[in-house]
């Protein structure tokens, strides 16, 4: 399969599921922003990733901290209204053993980079771009969301759009009563 079918491929699958969660939010959660995830209350999904200096990640690494892990693209305007608030939380929070970890997904590596740049952000952040299979693992159907992890690696929340402070706090302290 060429490249460029492949691509086609990932497109409509990932369109399919933008679709199905649409519709599964119209018609049967109150709030699409609030649609439950089968992962709530289960270890985090295994995936080994790089990040941009090519230095491996898996999902042991999120074991043994509170975690934030952000699935963000360069083209998406609410990942750009979050960015901020991310980068503000984890200055505040890294020396307390805070990790946000964010994953970058059906994004050009050059766009990333940029959006990396813009945005002043420095806590860690993961490339998905080749294959998004941790985007769908997690079954993530737009951009941003987010999963908010305890220190067993246990998802205990998930996120869908920006991120808000309050929504982020609030894990953030619970973590380190």
């Amino acid at each position: 399969m060429s490249k460029r079918a492949r691509v086609l491929a990932l497109v409509a699958v990932l369109a399919g599921l933008v679709f199905a969660g649409m519709i599964y939010g119209l018609y049967f959660a109150s709030n699409p922003k609030e649609i439950p995830s089968v992962l709530i209350g289960k270890k985090v999904p295994a995936f080994s990733l790089k990040d941009f200096s090519g230095n491996p990640m898996s999902e042991k690494d999120l074991i043994g901290s509170p975690v934030i892990f952000n699935f963000w693209a360069s083209w998406c305007i609410p990942c750009r209204e979050e960015a901020p608030l991310l980068e503000s939380v984890w200055k505040a929070y890294k020396d307390k053993g805070l990790k946000i970890i964010g994953v970058a997904s059906n994004d050009e590596t050059e766009n990333s980079l940029k959006f990396l740049r813009t945005y002043e952000i420095t806590y860690p952040n993961l490339q998905d771009l080749a294959d998004s299979t941790t985007l769908i693992d997690y079954g993530v159907t737009g951009m941003p969301e987010t999963f908010l992890i305890n220190r067993e690696g246990v998802i205990v929340k998930k996120l869908i759009g920006a991120v808000k402070e309050k929504d982020i706090l609030d894990f953030v302290e619970a973590s380190f009563k």
